[in-house]
Order: structure tokens, then sequence, then C-alpha cells
């Protein structure tokens, strides 16, 4: 199938879910058996171990196969280059390091954007089961044949708001830092 712009976004979505089944299957065999741990960097420390490469591996398969034309950029892999307008974007396993600790915090992160315009988004958490998808059409958690459409928790205020961040070190900036200060201030 090569002419992938007559797809809709129901399509891809659909075609997401699947890579994010596959990536799983091929990762999870991995998670808690003392993987072989490389580092990316010259200096510091950016783990990539088999597992991230088998989930890439997969997924870049199966797009090579069903949307030869549609580009690729992932975390392990040399980009492909798109024939098209769409790109496939792909984290197998974000969070190495909770991966290589046997913490179940990682998930495999997909995204499809048309001409730099995100169209699709999953983010799947093989090892507990759930998925998080999203598109135009809303935003969806998935747990077997369970799916619910996803809102924002309702609140009268920000005061009465609840608030998280996985890592609050992410915000280096000074404008960052204020930001997270005045929100967790006023939460």
């Amino acid at each position: 199938m090569t002419e992938s712009h007559a797809d809709s976004v129901d399509d891809y979505l659909a075609f997401a879910l699947e890579l994010a089944d596959a990536s799983g299957r091929v990762i999870l065999p991995h998670f808690r058996q003392k993987p072989v741990i490389d580092n990316k960097l010259a200096e510091g420390f950016d783990p990539v171990t088999e597992a991230d490469r088998a989930g890439e591996r997969e997924m870049r398969r199966l797009i090579e196969n069903r949307y030869p034309d549609h580009g690729i950029i992932g975390e392990e892999f040399p980009r492909k280059r798109a024939l098209s307008p769409y790109d496939w974007i792909l984290d197998p396993v974000d969070g190495t390091r909770s991966f290589v600790f046997g913490m179940m915090t990682w998930t495999t992160l997909i995204g499809l954007y048309r001409d730099n315009t995100p169209v699709v988004g999953v983010m799947n958490q093989p090892y507990v089961g759930e998925c998080f998808h999203g598109s135009a059409s809303g935003a969806y958690w998935r747990r077997g044949t369970d799916e619910e459409r996803l809102c924002v928790a309702p609140a009268d205020n920000l005061a009465s708001a609840l608030i998280s961040t996985t890592a609050p070190a992410l915000y280096k900036t000074e404008r960052e830092k204020t930001f997270l200060s005045r929100i967790i201030s006023a939460a």
C-alpha cells in the first residue's frame, strides 16, 4: 500500500496500536532479565538495550511493509527520510533506566506527523497492559477490551486542582523553575 495519503486518521491510529502491541511482544521478554546495557554517549550516560533495538526494529519493519513511503524517526537507528508528508516518531523504551532496574515506569511512545503536525499519538505500557492514545477525535485509555475516553478532572479553581510531574529536575531554566514553583504554590 503506497497511497498512504488516502488512509484516514482512524486507519493510522489502528495501525499505531498494532505497532504498540507488536513492539510490546518483542520488548517484554527482555524485561527483568539483566540486560546488557550500552551507553550511547561519549560523556554522560544514555543507556540502550537490546529491548530498545528489538522494539524499534519490529515497528520499523511493520511501517516499511505497510507504508514504505513514510519516514521514520527513531531513538535507536538512523532516520529514514519520507517520500510522503508522513513521519513516524518512535521511542521503543522511553525510560530505559527504569527498564533496566526492573521498574514499571517505562513505556513505548509512537507518534505520526503529517507535514510536521501531530496526527496520532500512542503511549503503551505493555508490562501493566495499559495503552493511552489520542488523535483529533479525542484521547483514550485502553486495557484489554476496555476503553474509556479521557478528560480533564474538574476543578473549580487552580487551588483545588491536583498536579503531578515525573521529574521536577527537568525544569532547568529559570523561567521553567519559576513556572513550576508558581504552579506548586497555587495548586
